[in-house]
């Protein structure tokens, strides 16, 4: 897999660190749902992944996505309370939910026009096969 992302990153002048952390993306995920309703959560989610795949940042931790947070504005303590408390819960269960009756299992799957899927992280080629045959 490292071997993967680093050839295609190299393309896009993207570096990763030597990842050897699978964390719980759990609480990630729900301190994402945080900023998005607090008007950050485009800049959390390209934060969110900075710290994973370049920093390896345990992105599972609380503190740190706390600082990540922090460092966008929003409010540290806040936020970390928001995931323990797990008051994005329902929202993640319906995206999931969601995502199954649509027959999605594996991330990142693309949907286009609710028909036609790209499943797994592909080549432009095969988006641009697809939207051909569209």
């Amino acid at each position: 897999m490292l071997n993967n992302l680093n050839r295609s990153g190299t393309l896009y002048g993207i570096s990763f660190g030597k990842l050897e952390l699978m964390p719980n993306s759990h609480n990630a995920l729900e301190a994402a749902e945080f900023a998005k309703v607090h008007g950050k959560g485009k800049e959390y989610h390209s934060s969110l992944m900075e710290a994973y795949f370049r920093d390896l940042k345990n992105i599972g931790s609380l503190e740190i996505l706390g600082e990540l947070g922090e460092a966008l504005g929003l409010n540290k303590d806040e936020l970390i309370t928001s995931v323990r408390n797990r008051d994005y819960e329902a929202v993640l269960n319906n995206s999931a939910k969601n995502a199954h009756s649509m027959g999605i299992n594996s991330t990142p799957t693309f949907i286009i026009n609710n028909k036609y899927s790209i499943v797994g992280a592909q080549p432009i080629e095969e988006f641009r096969k697809l939207l051909d045959t569209i």
